[in-house]
Formats: C-alpha cells, structure tokens, sequence
C-alpha cells in the first residue's frame, strides 16, 4: 500500500483502475511473476500451471 494506492481508494472500487494503478507503481501478478520465471528457467511449465499461470 502506498500514497496513490491509498488516495486512489478514497475515490474508487473500480477493480481495473486500482490493477492499472498497482501495475503502474510496479506491482506484479502472480501470473505475471510465473510468467517470468517459466521463461527464466526458474520453474516447470508443471509446476507454473498448478500454481495458477493464466489465472489473471
């Protein structure tokens, strides 16, 4: 959580403007973060798919 997350929230529920906002101060889906490490080499396509890749 920090300041524009924070002041986003006084003013919206709107779940895709709060994720473009996470988005654009760096946040990460777990999607996103298996993605990377499927395509690093740091894990299975296995083991990504049973944690949950494609599951936004």
């Amino acid at each position: 959580m920090n300041d524009s997350i924070r002041e986003l929230l006084k003013t919206t529920t709107d779940e895709h403007t709060i994720k473009t906002q996470l988005e654009a101060d760096g946040l990460k889906s777990i999607s996103k973060q298996l993605e990377m490490m499927l395509l690093a080499g740091e894990t299975s396509l296995d083991e990504a798919i049973r944690i949950g890749l494609g599951h936004a």
